[in-house]
C-alpha cells in the first residue's frame, strides 16, 4: 500500500459498540489510532462515568492503555466492549 491508502485508512472512523451489562448499547466513532483514554473521554461525553475499578474488555480480553484499539480489535466486525466491575465489595 501506498502513504496515500494509509492515511485514509487512517482517517477513516472506527465504530465501537459499548456494552454496561443491561444499560442499553451506545455506538461510538473513533480515529482509528484512538486508545483507551479516547473510548473513556467519548463515554463522558455521553454521560457514562468511568470509575477506576472497571476493566473493558472486547473478544474476552482486557483492553490495554497504551496499544490503539485498532490493534486490539476483533478482525470481524462489529467491535464490542463490554465494561465490568473490578472493584472489591
Amino acid at each position: 500500500t501506498n502513504k496515500f491508502q494509509f492515511r485514509k485508512m487512517e482517517s477513516t472512523p472506527m465504530t465501537v459498540y459499548f456494552k454496561d451489562g443491561l444499560q442499553e448499547v451506545i455506538m461510538l466513532e473513533l480515529v482509528r489510532s484512538a486508545t483507551l483514554s479516547d473510548l473513556r473521554k467519548k463515554l463522558i461525553e455521553k454521560g457514562v462515568k468511568p470509575d477506576k475499578y472497571h476493566k473493558y474488555i472486547s473478544n474476552g480480553k482486557v483492553l490495554r492503555e497504551e496499544i490503539p484499539l485498532q490493534y486490539q480489535r476483533p478482525s470481524s466486525e462489529p467491535f464490542d466492549v463490554h465494561r465490568i466491575d473490578m472493584g472489591i465489595n
